[in-house]
Parts: structure tokens; sequence; C-alpha cells
């Protein structure tokens, strides 16, 4: 299970360094030898990476949280395939950075069977608005 919350750097050439125990995950719970993530833009202006078996899954799980087709289509649609290098980085293309308005700096999330990426303003953000709406 992917949990907990990093904060990392993003290097000049857009790369990110997956944390130690995150690899661990991946390299336990879905391939040892498998080093791609899927990235794909999400609704609330982050990013989220998912091993290639959880990606497969995705579908059906929006579409049992009341997701339309079009918004199904949308997330397949803008997502990139990320290679982990052997120190753990991987490339955030630039459209995916300018989305989330990830710069320099990005907030990492395990979600369980997922992760999300954010801008530490963007987070702050969201959390803030969550926060007033309960």
């Amino acid at each position: 299970m992917f949990l907990g919350e990093y904060h990392l750097s993003v290097d000049r050439g857009g790369r990110l360094c997956l944390p130690e125990c995150m690899r661990y995950v991946l390299r336990e719970c879905y391939a040892p030898d498998d080093t791609e993530l899927i990235l794909s833009m999400f609704f609330e202006r982050c990013l989220v990476c998912y091993p290639k078996a959880e990606w497969f899954k995705v579908p059906e799980r929006l579409r049992s949280m009341g997701a339309s087709p079009g918004d199904i289509r949308d997330f397949q649609e803008k997502k990139a395939v990320c290679l982990l290098d052997s120190e753990g980085r991987f490339y955030i293309p630039l459209p995916f950075r300018k989305y989330a308005e990830i710069t320099q700096e990005a907030l990492l999330i395990g979600m369980v069977y997922f992760l999300e990426l954010w801008a530490p303003n963007q987070w702050e953000a969201y959390v803030a608005g969550e926060t007033g709406r309960r």
C-alpha cells in the first residue's frame, strides 16, 4: 500500500525521485522488475501515478464512482508512461507539470493503490477548500 506524505524536489530536468519506501511497494506488491508508472492529470489539478497493474482497474473504479464516459475518456487520454531509472527518478512531462503547477517542489501523497502529486500551494488551497465545506 502507498501511504504517507513526502515533500520532494523536482530537478531542473523535470525529474522527481520516488522515495525508497514507495519503490519498495512497487517491487513487493506489483512487479519486482517493473519500472513503469502511468501518470495522468486528475480532476483537482493534481497528477496521479499508478502502477501498471492498477491502471487497468481505473475505468471501472471511476464508473462505480459515477464518472461520466467523457470524464473517463479524458482521464485515460491525458496520460504518460514514466520509467523509473536506477535511482528511482522519473520524468514528469512539461504539460503535466504545467497542468498541476508543479515547479521546483512537489508533494507526493500515498493513496493506498496510487500516488498523487501536488504543487504545495495547490494542495494547501485544496485542503482549505475541503475544510471550509465541512
